[in-house]
């Protein structure tokens, strides 16, 4: 089977409100300026938020769900540098090199 590049996904048609509160219980949510830890499965040391099928990063999930678009080619790259932070004010629409 072919890998599937997990940015080509269309996370906003998929968040209904069930799916978005399955996604934030798994996230850590402390004050506003915090790190906010994702609690949910991992692999090399990022989030992931499995989604019909589709393994995403919990940090692109974020983004989305908190900006209501999608980021498309683009990465969710971390301004604190923690790759398990989920907190929307730490996440930036980057290209991978900029990470």
């Amino acid at each position: 089977m072919k890998w599937k590049d997990r940015r080509t996904v269309h996370i906003l048609p998929l968040l209904t409100p069930e799916v978005a509160g399955r996604f934030w219980a798994y996230v850590d949510r402390r004050g506003p300026d915090d790190c906010w830890p994702w609690t949910g499965p991992t692999s090399d040391g990022y989030g992931n938020f499995h989604l019909r099928g589709n393994t995403l990063r919990a940090s692109r999930v974020a983004w989305v769900a908190h900006n209501q678009r999608e980021l498309g080619r683009l990465c969710a790259c971390h301004s604190c540098d923690n790759k398990i932070c989920a907190n929307p004010a730490h996440i930036w629409p980057g290209m991978l090199g900029e990470n």
